[in-house]
């Protein structure tokens, strides 16, 4: 019989669904919460005991009764807390990398400790050009920001924890509800993509907006409520250690189609005229330009996700999560979703 889950980053867009789903699993949880962080409303409830601390500190900052309580109930801990654009490699190193560690050296003191999942990410994979699998890591990949470098080094940590039951996800881009569009506008990369159209949709539809990436450009998108679902699901299977779970689209869409059907839906013009990386970099810095971009609310260091020729094998998390029915629904057959759920937020619904 399972015990209580241990989740760092409850506050968070992930941590909250993640916390959700397992009170609906029948689960408890203890939810770390930061000592400056208001509580959300999905990380308050009977089955979930909230507990002060910060991943950035040794034993998390946890007060010792706190740690006397995890010691006798948890099962499972989920590290879901990290920074996804954080100000340098100062602060995603302190948080994801610094975190990690101190979340993994708390875990091996839980003597009930059945598995500890690693919530990573598809950009450990960094710029590697062509097919990504699940068992990889170190390939001689190249990092194009300090997020996705920071979060390759934290897995790495986990894996060389050899006494620690773990298992590794990583979730692809991720965008809101498949069912009610609900999103983190600030952390989606498709939020900032709606919203870079809604501010140009008042163009003329036959201006060709410049299209940073390339055609075959495939974007991984996964939406939350099935994160949410497969880590819990993947939680509870039986797994070596440090196997690794690629949460994604089986067949992701190619980016431009996405960005056709959001320009089409939004009356905005499409991006058509192709415009390398590299180019698309050195405009977007320069005096202006960056400005405008942050408030559309896409910074520069955007760009990096959208030039990408990799792809990414999921066989290990397909073949896990078959059993518990666990399926990723397809992109287009959602899309609408997010976007009316934005339009609602917009206030012209």
């Amino acid at each position: 019989m399972s015990g209580a889950i241990f989740l760092t980053g409850a506050s968070g867009f992930v941590g909250r669904r993640l916390v959700r789903e397992a009170v609906s699993g029948g689960r408890s949880v203890f939810a770390l919460v930061r000592p400056s962080s208001r509580i959300p409303a999905e990380v308050e409830g009977e089955e979930i005991t909230v507990l002060r601390g910060d991943v950035c500190r040794p034993g998390l900052g946890l007060a010792a009764h706190d740690l006397e309580a995890l010691q006798a109930r948890v099962t499972d801990v989920i590290h879901a807390a990290a920074v996804r654009e954080p100000r340098d490699d100062s602060a995603a190193r302190s948080v994801n990398v610094d975190g990690t560690s101190h979340a993994i050296d708390l875990a091996l003191r839980l003597p009930r400790l059945r598995r500890f999942v690693h919530v990573s990410s598809i950009s450990v994979a960094g710029t590697y050009p062509g097919r990504f699998y699940e068992d990889w890591l170190d390939v001689g990949q190249s990092f194009p920001n300090a997020y996705s470098k920071s979060k390759h080094e934290a897995e790495a940590r986990v894996r060389a924890a050899q006494d620690l039951p773990s298992v590794i996800v990583r979730p692809g881009s991720i965008v809101g509800d498949s069912t009610t569009g609900e999103s983190d506008p600030s952390a989606s990369t498709f939020d900032k993509l709606i919203h870079a159209a809604w501010r140009i949709r008042r163009l003329p539809r036959f201006v060709p907006m410049p299209r940073p990436f390339p055609p075959k450009q495939l974007f991984p998108a996964v939406p939350i409520d099935h994160v949410a679902r497969a880590t819990l699901a993947l939680a509870l299977a039986p797994a070596p250690r440090a196997t690794t779970y690629c949460l994604i689209d089986p067949a992701p869409p190619r980016l431009e189609a996405v960005m056709t059907h959001l320009c089409d839906r939004l009356g905005a013009p499409r991006f058509r005229l192709s415009v390398p990386l590299g180019p698309a970099r050195a405009i977007a810095s320069a005096p202006g330009v960056a400005g405008m971009l942050e408030r559309v609310r896409f910074p520069v260091s955007s760009l990096a996700y959208l030039d990408c020729t990799l792809d990414f094998d999921d066989h290990n998390a397909r073949n896990a999560l078959a059993p518990a029915d666990v399926r990723c629904p397809p992109f287009f057959g959602y899309v609408d979703a997010l976007i009316d759920a934005f339009l609602e937020r917009a206030g012209v619904a």
